[in-house]
């Protein structure tokens, strides 16, 4: 981690409290655009991690609406869907990390929002296990449904 003096030296300033709190309206992109307001990162960087992660979201949108359209009518178990489902929540945790990661680098986290962090780690840690039971446990149900199928077939 750098020294204060260093951070200081580099022209990183501290956003006020209710500018973090407007970040909020546009999470996770909005925070990109802070980072360029407290002179985390460069403009040109801040505006296009800000834009690759609202293009992100946007694709995540649209391909929820498009299997959610063409959802299959015989199959009760949509891997399809909740494939989906796990990718998103992923990739959300993906561009937190990228946020956790930036500010880290430039020294910008007080001492209790590296704690909070930390906690969050574990909560991600938890999710990413969830995400992987749930994995397993719809592969487990469809492979069920489909040796099901397979018997009702024969006889």
């Amino acid at each position: 981690m750098a020294e204060p003096d260093a951070v200081a030296a580099a022209g990183t300033k501290r956003l006020p409290s209710w500018g973090w709190c407007l970040t909020l309206i546009g999470f996770p992109a909005s925070v990109f655009v802070a980072f360029g307001f407290a002179r985390v990162l460069k403009w040109q960087k801040s505006i296009a991690l800000a834009v690759i992660c609202l293009a992100s979201i946007a694709g995540f949108a649209a391909l929820m609406i498009h299997l959610q359209e063409n959802q299959g009518k015989d199959d009760p178990v949509d891997l399809t869907m909740m494939f989906a489902n796990d990718a998103g929540v992923l990739m959300i945790m993906a561009w937190c990390y990228l946020i956790y990661r930036l500010g880290n680098k430039a020294s910008y986290w007080t001492p209790s929002l590296l704690r909070s962090w930390r906690r969050a780690k574990w909560l991600a840690i938890a999710l990413i296990c969830l995400v992987f039971v749930s994995i397993t446990g719809v592969l487990a149900l469809k492979l069920a449904v489909e040796h099901m199928r397979h018997r009702l077939d024969l006889h």
